[in-house]
């Protein structure tokens, strides 16, 4: 499996750091990865579309749900 995918496929480079990190900063790969392998594509593919045409993709609504629920939330509505 190791040759199957170029390096550099991520528009950046990890590289170690002394400096600090903010909060979301770990977010960047959740984001990038589905990317990289066409998950977003896959989602459109697997999922219905909506039905009047005017609303919004399976993948526009399922991905920011991946990255609220990898950055800690555990709902997707505000008990406040």
């Amino acid at each position: 499996m190791a040759g199957r995918y170029k390096e550099g496929l991520l528009p950046f480079k990890i590289v170690a750091a002394d400096e600090p990190l903010v909060a979301r900063s770990g977010l960047l790969l959740p984001y990038e990865m589905p990317k990289v392998f066409k998950l977003p594509k896959v989602i459109d593919r697997e999922l219905p579309q909506p039905g009047s045409g005017r609303g919004y993709k399976p993948s526009q609504f399922v991905m920011p749900l991946v990255l609220m629920f990898h950055g800690g939330e555990t709902c997707s509505y505000s008990t406040s």
